[in-house]
């Protein structure tokens, strides 16, 4: 379990990302952050893109967005997962 939390930890917040939330946000006019690495960048446009989805009411964005919340923090269950009941 702890492996799968992990690796949906690891690679479905950046497929989210590049599939859904980056376009969003520059559809929008946001996304640019000049001199930042991938996972500042992925950040900021997740915060830009729910606030947009929040002012606009679009619900399904609101909706990704959450999922990518939820990928980008099962990283972080699956090591405490695997730190504190070892491997499964």
């Amino acid at each position: 379990m702890s492996g799968l939390l992990i690796m949906l930890g690891l690679f479905g917040p950046p497929f989210v990302w590049l599939v859904a939330i980056r376009p969003y946000a520059r559809r929008h006019g946001q996304g640019f952050t000049p001199g930042a690495n991938v996972g500042i960048t992925a950040w900021v446009d997740w915060e830009q893109a729910s606030d947009i989805a929040k002012k606009r009411g679009d619900k399904g964005m609101i909706w990704i967005c959450r999922l990518f919340f939820l990928l980008s923090a099962s990283v972080v269950v699956g090591f405490l997962s695997l730190f504190f009941l070892g491997p499964d």
